[in-house]
């Protein structure tokens, strides 16, 4: 919720009411990679959520396409590793139950109506979609930018007074402008180191985090890499939800591995600071919505 905090500042206002399509899923992709954390730790409740949330985060902007298709893969990856037993035979009963994977079916097959009613009677859309990526679609296009480049920018965004949180993005003659490569260094190695400690003292929790934040990363990097000059801010803007869940991913897995067990040892209110705290920041969080002029009254859309 704090970092949520500093996410919703460096988004402005005017990025959550503005109807630009890749604006519309930028605060559901948070909870979409929350969701894919926790189906990766066998909470198969969350699948129907995972599915309509991911869903309609790709049929609102593309671009999304891939850290949901691919976080959902690796989340039914991860969860598998961990049943598999010290002998290799996986545990037979590893799976949602019948009612959940039957409500996940429900949820993907309203949520895709519409989209196979298109291709039945409509623009067929998803086809010419599909055409573009697979061929260039019918007008020529300029190559991407590469991965230094889109490493570059996911690497500056990294920075804890990137854009994310507030600080300004840079341009060059209206393109997005790549970065020093350190933090996107520093934020994978922290990451592994801390995805095999957690293997070694047998936390699932903090590995399949870890192993999540690794992978959107490297989705991401990826995604850069193939965005067409000029690289326009709007395309590029999800690297703010993914820097937020990023240090999420450090901070707790940090937290709960070296810190948590120290001040459980030392005290028995953790659940009462934990709670005061959660308070607090609630508070925070109403009160930078619904308080001063810019999140009440934002700039209407160019």
């Amino acid at each position: 919720m704090g970092l949520t905090l500093v996410l919703l500042h460096g988004f402005r206002p005017e990025l959550l009411v503005w109807p630009w399509n890749p604006f519309a899923p930028l605060v559901w992709q948070v909870v979409l990679v929350l969701l894919l954390w926790s189906v990766s730790c066998e909470d198969w409740a969350c699948l129907p959520w995972l599915v309509g949330i991911g869903s309609l985060s790709v049929q609102m902007y593309v671009g999304y396409l891939p850290f949901f298709g691919c976080g959902l893969v690796l989340a039914g990856l991860v969860a598998r590793m961990a049943r598999w037993r010290s002998g290799g035979a996986p545990d037979r009963s590893w799976g949602p139950t019948g009612t959940t994977f039957g409500w996940a079916l429900v949820v993907l097959t309203f949520v895709w109506l519409p989209v196979g009613i298109d291709l039945v009677a409509g623009d067929h859309n998803l086809v010419r979609v599909a055409r573009y990526f697979v061929g260039g679609g019918s007008e020529p296009v300029a190559a991407p930018v590469g991965s230094m480049w889109g490493a570059g920018m996911l690497s500056r965004h990294l920075s804890p007074w990137g854009p994310w949180s507030g600080g300004a993005e840079e341009f060059v003659f209206g393109s997005v402008t790549p970065g020093w490569l350190g933090w996107l260094i520093a934020m994978l190695a922290g990451l592994a180191v801390l995805s095999v400690v957690a293997h070694r003292r047998r936390d699932l929790v903090v590995r399949a985090l870890g192993v999540t934040a690794l992978a959107q990363i490297l989705v991401g990097v990826a995604a850069a890499s193939r965005v067409e000059p000029p690289v326009f801010a709007y395309l590029v803007v999800w690297m703010l939800p993914l820097t937020m869940f990023s240090w999420i991913a450090l901070l707790w897995s940090a937290w709960r591995l070296f810190v948590e067990p120290a001040l459980v040892a030392a005290t028995s209110r953790s659940r009462r600071s934990t709670a005061a705290i959660g308070v607090v920041l609630s508070v925070g969080l109403c009160t930078t919505v619904l308080v001063g002029h810019a999140w009440l009254a934002p700039r209407a859309p160019r």
